[in-house]
Parts: C-alpha cells; sequence; structure tokens
C-alpha cells in the first residue's frame, strides 16, 4: 500500500520515464540465515514491482550492483531471475574501484538482464582532484568492445558528491555517448578550449 501510494504521488507530481528505484538491503542484510534474506529481498522486489505497476504498467526498477558486493554469483543470479527481462535494470556502481575482473564479468554480465556499465567514483568526501583518465576510457572502450556485453544499454554515472572534479565527469560524459571515438590526448585539448 506504501508503495502504491509512493508511485502515485509521483507520479502526479514528476510524470514517469518509466524507471524506478528497485534497491532492496544496500550494505545490510534483512536476515542472518542467507537463504532466508534472499528470499526476504526477493518477496520485496517482486510486491514493489506489483504496487509499482499498478500505477505505471510499463515500470521498470533498477538496482545498482553495489547491493551485490557481497553476495555469491549464484545469489545474485537468483536476486536477478526473480523479474523478467523487461522490469529490472542493473545500474552497476564500483567498477571504477575494481583492479582485477570488472564486476560486470565477475557475476556473468548480470545474469542476461539489461545493464548500465558504471562508475561511482566520488565516494562520500572524496571531493579532490583525482583519478585516471586513461583508464576510464580504457574501461569504456572495454565494455563497447565486448561481444558478451551486449544487454549493457550505457554508462551510469553516480556520484556521492558533486560539483567537484568537473574533467572525470565530462570524460565519463562523452565516453556514454562514443567511448570508441575518445582519445585521451584530443579530450584534453578539448576540455582545455572550452
Amino acid at each position: 500500500e506504501v508503495a502504491k501510494a509512493f508511485a502515485e504521488e509521483v507520479q502526479r507530481e514528476l510524470g514517469s520515464d518509466h524507471l524506478w528505484p528497485g534497491q532492496t538491503y544496500c550494505e545490510m542484510e534483512p536476515a542472518r540465515d542467507r537463504a532466508e534474506a534472499l528470499a526476504i529481498e526477493v518477496a520485496m522486489l517482486k510486491r514493489d514491482l506489483e504496487a509499482i505497476r499498478a500505477v505505471d504498467p510499463k515500470a521498470v526498477l533498477y538496482t545498482t550492483s553495489w547491493t551485490f558486493l557481497a553476495r555469491s554469483n549464484e545469489n545474485v543470479k537468483a536476486f536477478l531471475d526473480a523479474l523478467p527481462d523487461d522490469a529490472v535494470q542493473v545500474w552497476e556502481m564500483p567498477s571504477d574501484l575494481e583492479r582485477g575482473e570488472p564486476q560486470y564479468r565477475q557475476l556473468d554480465y548480470f545474469h542476461g538482464k539489461p545493464w548500465l556499465f558504471g562508475f561511482l567514483y566520488a565516494y562520500g568526501g572524496t571531493t579532490m582532484l583525482h583519478g585516471d583518465l586513461a583508464d576510464l576510457i580504457k574501461r569504456a572502450k572495454d565494455v563497447a568492445a565486448d561481444p558478451k556485453a551486449g544487454k549493457c544499454l550505457g554508462i551510469a554515472i553516480q556520484p556521492e558528491a558533486l560539483r567537484h572534479n568537473p574533467i572525470a565527469f565530462d570524460l565519463l560524459s562523452r565516453a556514454g555517448w562514443n567511448p570508441n571515438a575518445l582519445d585521451l590526448n584530443g579530450f584534453l585539448e578539448d576540455y582545455a578550449v572550452r
């Protein structure tokens, strides 16, 4: 009832792009037993979808992959399999932290669900100039060239701090349009002119 009332109010005030938050228990678990926690999360996800689709029949729930950091691949698959492909998207968050295999590969390309390649990039309090621009370009080009990344819809930029380090966010925004056209030297020259 609360989820439906919330969706009605949001739709009345803002309209809808059909994307609705579907994050469950991020950075916490609703039960100590992993199987019980998964059952609670899946039930919550399904009930939220039912309530929101009663208001917006084209609703798609998005969840960030931050929720999956402490979960097994099997657990993530069970969570994502609870909803049909047209009802869920995964917005990857911590790819800018990975120094090994990116999360989308660790989790088997989010098990065939639509997803966005993601950057958290600025954690709360991380507001100084920082980052590896060449690596950001490389990561964006890698996912664009990956034949298994066919369900990747684009880039999600989800910082915890705003109005700082504009060069990195400008670069990430351009990577979302056409990562293969990016060249660091050309980007820096263009950025300096602008």
